[in-house]
């Protein structure tokens, strides 16, 4: 197994995972996504917003080994991006 395909099982797994979770809480109303949580996250809707910046960030980090100057700039607008949605 090379390193191609191990990343190409993990963006499976990882697309499989959100599909599963997003169709749970796509039963959920919007005071429940957003209501107060004990979690390392505020809220669901907290939680969410992680795990797509967190999708962009190791996406973004794939763009960087292409270009790395793009990558960087993509990596500091997401900083910006996390720091004012996540909480």
């Amino acid at each position: 197994m090379n390193a191609q395909h191990l990343m190409r099982r993990a963006a499976e797994n990882n697309a499989w995972a959100n599909h599963r979770l997003h169709a749970v809480c796509a039963r959920l109303s919007d005071d429940e996504l957003r209501a107060p949580r004990t979690s390392f996250f505020p809220s669901i809707h907290g939680t969410l917003t992680h795990i797509a910046l967190d999708d962009a960030y190791y996406l973004e980090g794939l763009e960087a080994l292409a270009a790395p100057e793009q990558g960087r700039r993509c990596l500091a607008t997401r900083a910006r991006r996390e720091t004012r949605t996540c909480i």
